[in-house]
């Protein structure tokens, strides 16, 4: 890891001189952040057989405050709904424009964040570039992921997982086929189109469950939450046809 961190950093050093040799600079004015509240505005907190609760980043104000502070978001969700035996929780991130790069925002993925935290991501259920369509309107390609942690008591936990990262309107390309691991061209060609255009709006959006995604993903009463979410950013633009790169 300080090996890649030591790349990264010397790649983002010959950016900064190449850019500032060229005499580069953002043009782009920025919009000013969304209302304050509008995550919770857009997300019903009851739907149907659904009823949601928000939650807390951490179990203590200490790590709330250091959780909100390593993710540097605007505002974010973070709700937890039930019915019955089942559950989902959604959680998403909003970054503002000129609020956080690019390369640090991505990062901010369950392939880094859970695994850094002692979660198994399963190779082996990896899945990329997946489709849905919610009442005709075609959704946004999401990740699937499949993660499981060991307890202190032995007990082996399970979540599956899908998610989504949209930079600028566009699901993003990370471009090396593994989120965990950025990639060098990625990086340089973000430096370089933020410094030419700004830091983009970024939103974060993740859905994960103990039941499959398929299960939960064909629900009516979830498919009205999964609308809402298409309305607020995952669905498809008319000529929306490429990821940002």
């Amino acid at each position: 890891m300080a090996k890649i961190i030591a790349i990264f950093s010397f790649l983002a050093a010959m950016v900064a001189i190449v850019l500032m040799a060229v005499g580069v600079r953002t043009s782009k004015t920025l919009m000013p952040p969304k209302p304050e509240g509008h995550l919770a505005l857009a997300v019903p907190m009851q739907s149907g057989k659904w009823k949601g609760e928000d939650t807390p980043l951490g179990a203590t104000e200490e790590v709330q405050r250091a959780s909100e502070n390593l993710l540097s978001v605007n505002e974010y969700l973070s709700r937890k709904y039930t019915s019955g035996k089942s559950e989902f929780t959604l959680y998403i991130s909003y970054w503002a424009q000129g609020k956080e790069s690019v390369a640090k925002a991505s990062t901010h993925v369950p392939d880094n964040c859970w695994v850094r935290n002692g979660w198994k991501n399963l190779k082996d259920k990896k899945s990329d570039g997946n489709v849905f369509s919610v009442g005709g309107k075609k959704l946004k390609p999401f990740y699937k992921r499949e993660f499981e942690i060991k307890n202190p008591s032995g007990e082996v936990q399970n979540r599956k997982v899908a998610y989504w990262y949209v930079v600028n309107g566009k699901a993003y390309d990370f471009g090396s086929g593994e989120t965990s691991i950025p990639s060098p061209t990625k990086y340089v060609q973000n430096m370089i189109r933020q410094s030419k255009e700004g830091i983009p709006e970024q939103y974060f959006v993740r859905v994960d469950s103990s039941s499959p995604i398929e299960e939960i993903f064909e629900d009516a009463d979830f498919q009205k939450i999964l609308n809402a979410l298409g309305e607020l950013v995952l669905f498809e633009k008319d000529g929306e046809t490429e990821a940002e790169k």
